[in-house]
């Protein structure tokens, strides 16, 4: 398939790996089938939930271990610069979003009978759940788009103050 040609291996480590082994082990464990009804369908359901997961992990589960100090990241200014002069630091950093995803994935794999006993406990109807799960994502991406944006405003003021 051509399209699998071009994903790149930061897409299938944090996205579908994730996704994949999340869809397995919901299915084993708790019989919640995620796979589609064609391998195609299938393949886009495992992206999309690695990178759900992956964007908790970025989102939630990365701000709490630095808020703990279970995590201390560098200055970000000082990462820019070290990075442009070892590059085995993409290197580290792709396994240590790795590491995340993974982390994300096994918490958020636990969440999935907590979940099922809080729909059951308080009643909630399927369409009631979906819309709870619409916005709960969409408050998720709209986190996750304000910290790429960041990542970006921090760039670009990174590289416009040394110009200057």
């Amino acid at each position: 398939m051509e399209i699998l040609e071009k994903i790149s291996p930061y897409n299938l480590f944090n996205y579908f790996l994730p996704g994949i082994i999340f869809s397995a082990a919901a299915k084993h464990l708790f019989n919640l089938n995620l796979a589609g009804d064609d391998i195609l369908q299938s393949i886009f359901i495992y992206y999309v939930t690695g990178m759900v997961i992956s964007r908790v992990g970025s989102v939630i589960i990365e701000p709490f271990l630095r808020k703990v100090n279970f995590v201390v990241f560098a200055d970000y200014s000082e990462f820019l610069t070290a990075e442009k002069q070892d590059g085995k630091i993409a290197e580290l950093l792709s396994v240590t979003n790795m590491y995340r995803s993974l982390l994300s994935m096994f918490l958020c794999l636990a969440f999935v009978p907590v979940i099922t006993y809080l729909k059951q406990r308080f009643q909630i109807t399927d369409d009631s759940a979906a819309i709870i799960g619409i916005l709960i994502l969409a408050l998720l991406f709209a986190h996750a788009y304000r910290k790429q944006v960041s990542y970006i405003r921090k760039r670009v003021q990174k590289h416009t103050s040394t110009k200057t």
